[in-house]
């Protein structure tokens, strides 16, 4: 350009026209980026302070997106709180309808006429012995419905077992006496009975002389536990029989301890007649005794959860009779160290063996079938019947052996005569003779000693089956009982399982109450910080909040005072759930006013930024049309200024 002469008016032009093409471009930079003041060059001043502005609002926007996460971490805890508050009036519930019924210790009593007097008073509640008592003899104790008998360790479990003393001499025109009759609803509970009978031997006639120690006759919801029973019968009469429990129609739970010893040929221990027992969770221990466990006319007899039971030096173990049956279930367990195994007599009785309970014996003979017909043992699920024998069983009739569950086994030491053995297909029975697969040819096979081929070749060992506790307890099995002596004290009062299972539930909640980790029902903090120097913050204190760290502390429902308790309890809990909830919810409203205000302020913040750099899209359209016509007049300015210079060309 420097080389290149023009005129004035075509410099001028020139110059004109640069202005505008340089205000062009700075105009379309303002219209595509909306903005103008894009670089400190464009204004230095409005540039820095925008963007301390839109940083300022960029730091509370993050910070607006903590306080909507410590939002849902309030939510979180208050909604637990609510269904948690539900809980505890669910329970709550739980305990006002049994405290409705609850019995309460009426009487402690420490000799024989405080006793009677607790019981005639008729009144519904635990009568507590607190020290040993012999009673006059003859004298029985008839317990009214709702009224319990229990020991001193019943409340205090360092307490001494007490002992209850009976002395009777059977009357010759009485057909059944007892020592205790129990009603309805009660409970007998950690005590000795010790049981002595001075029965003259001048007993006429044909009446069987029979009684039980504890005799529940036409009575529910009886339950007996922790119970040592001692009956001497050594001096009666050859007619006199005697059970520990009888339980005549009526419905009985043993749970526990339950031990029943005794001297003569006819003592016996747990007699059902028409009506249920059931042994939940507990050990039984059976010595002594001509007959062991009964069931009768009906009756149904169930062996339930952990149980075991342990016979020793009794000639009929397990003794169905009459339709009734004998039911292991739940993994419980039965050893029989003497006598006949299993006695039956009449028609339609039934032992079951079910969900991987066993049935051992090392006793002298398997079963004895005295009359009738139809007697089954079935073998169910992965239950396991192990039997030792070195003497034959006496039936008068085939009885019924069958295998329900390919898993299930029997191991029988025991001759095949008048034993008629059934089986799923691939079950097992390994006998005297060998062990026997049933094939898959047929649905069923009948094994008897008519078909089965004796090979005589296989060795069955006589404790196949057997597990080492079962092996130590047919060689010591005072040891034995002395080692399994230590139940609980099942001591609680109806629905405290119920209530305990809400308390459980109640703290699985709390427990998965957190939000990102924190968990304000677990004495955790949330901090949210409001503005970006933190400075300005709220700390959110959480609080534990689970069963025992709000007083919900009585685990044992005994008394109608513990229950009470318990209610007092849970009123003050839901109190504090209450107070805590409305903690959490004073603390929600400051962090959403924070939000709104923390929102408004990046509103305001981005506004004033914009205010600072933003363009006026109408004026910079306005200045866009004005350049664009601005331009075309300098071009037209520039072509007109250089004709004079195009004038020298006409001289050529």
């Amino acid at each position: 350009m420097a080389n290149i002469s023009l005129t004035a008016s075509m410099r001028s032009n020139l110059l004109s026209l640069q202005k505008t093409n340089s205000l062009m471009d700075l105009t379309q930079e303002r219209l595509s980026t909306g903005k103008k003041v894009n670089s400190a060059i464009d204004n230095p001043s409005s540039f820095y302070t925008a963007r301390s502005l839109n940083n300022r609002a960029n730091d509370l926007d993050a910070l607006l997106d903590s306080m909507g996460q410590g939002i849902q971490t309030i939510k979180a805890a208050t909604t637990a709180i609510e269904t948690a508050t539900s809980f505890l009036e669910q329970a709550k519930a739980v305990a006002n309808q049994t405290l409705e019924t609850a019995q309460p210790v009426i009487a402690r009593v420490k000799t024989e006429q405080e006793l009677l007097a607790a019981v005639n008073s008729g009144q519904k509640g635990f009568i507590v012995l607190e020290n040993d008592i012999t009673m006059s003899d003859n004298q029985n104790i008839v317990l009214s419905d709702g009224q319990s008998l229990v020991g001193a360790r019943f409340f205090d479990k360092t307490a001494s077992q007490t002992t209850l003393n009976f002395n009777y001499d059977m009357a010759e025109d009485v057909a059944m006496e007892s020592p205790i009759h129990v009603g309805n609803d009660t409970v007998i509970s950690d005590l000795n009975i010790n049981f002595l009978s001075n029965t003259r031997n001048n007993l006429g006639g044909d009446i069987v002389k029979e009684g039980g120690v504890i005799f529940v006759k036409n009575k529910k919801n009886v339950k007996v536990q922790n119970i040592d029973i001692k009956i001497d019968t050594s001096n009666a009469n050859k007619q006199a029989a005697f059970y520990g429990v009888f339980s005549e129609s009526g419905n009985v739970l043993v749970a526990g301890n339950l031990n029943i010893t005794g001297t003569a040929a006819l003592d016996r221990g747990i007699y059902s007649i028409n009506g249920q027992l059931d042994v939940n969770d507990a050990k039984v221990n059976l010595s002594k005794l001509n007959m062991g466990i009964i069931a009768s006319l009906d009756s149904e007899i169930n062996v339930n959860g952990k149980s075991n039971i342990c016979f020793k030096d009794t000639s009929l173990n397990l003794c169905a009779m009459a339709g009734s049956s004998i039911n292991l279930n739940n993994d419980s367990c039965v050893n029989i160290a003497t006598g006949y195994m299993i006695y039956t007599s009449h028609e339609d009785v039934c032992l079951n063996v079910n969900d991987n309970s066993q049935l051992n014996g090392d006793s002298d003979r398997f079963i004895y079938l005295s009359s009738g017909g139809n007697t089954k043992i079935n073998i169910n699920d992965s239950a396991v019947l192990n039997v030792k024998e070195s003497i034959a069983s006496y039936s008068t009739a085939a009885v019924d052996l069958q295998i329900n569950s390919s898993a299930a086994s029997i191991n029988l030491d025991v001759a095949m005569d008048r034993f008629n053995f059934s089986s799923v297909l691939g079950a097992q029975i390994t006998t005297q003779d060998g062990t026997y697969t049933l094939d898959n040819n047929v649905d069923d096979e009948l094994l008897n000693s008519a078909n089965l081929a004796a090979n005589g070749s296989l060795d069955v060992d006589k404790k196949a089956g057997f597990d080492a506790e079962t092996i130590a307890m047919f060689a010591d099995f005072e040891a034995y009982m002395a080692a399994n002596n230590n139940a609980e004290t099942d001591n609680n009062i109806e629905n405290l399982e119920q209530f305990s299972d809400i308390l459980n539930q109640y703290d699985d909640l709390i427990d998965d109450a957190k939000y990102k980790g924190v968990n304000l029902l677990k004495n955790e903090t949330l901090k949210i910080k409001f503005n970006e120097t933190g400075d300005a913050f709220l700390d959110v204190v959480g609080k534990d909040i689970s069963a025992a760290n709000i007083g919900l502390t009585t685990t044992e429902w005994i008394t109608a005072e513990d229950v009470s308790r318990s209610i007092g309890e849970l009123t003050s809990a839901i109190g504090q759930l209450r107070a805590f909830s409305g903690e959490l919810g004073n603390n929600y409203s400051i962090v959403m006013n924070r939000q709104d205000f923390t929102e408004n302020l990046i509103n305001i913040l981005t506004e004033g930024s914009d205010k600072l750099t933003l363009a006026d899209m109408n004026e910079e359209s306005a200045n866009m049309l004005a350049l664009q016509t601005r331009q075309q007049l300098a071009i037209n300015a520039l072509s007109l200024a250089s004709q004079a210079s195009q004038g020298v060309l006409k001289l050529f």
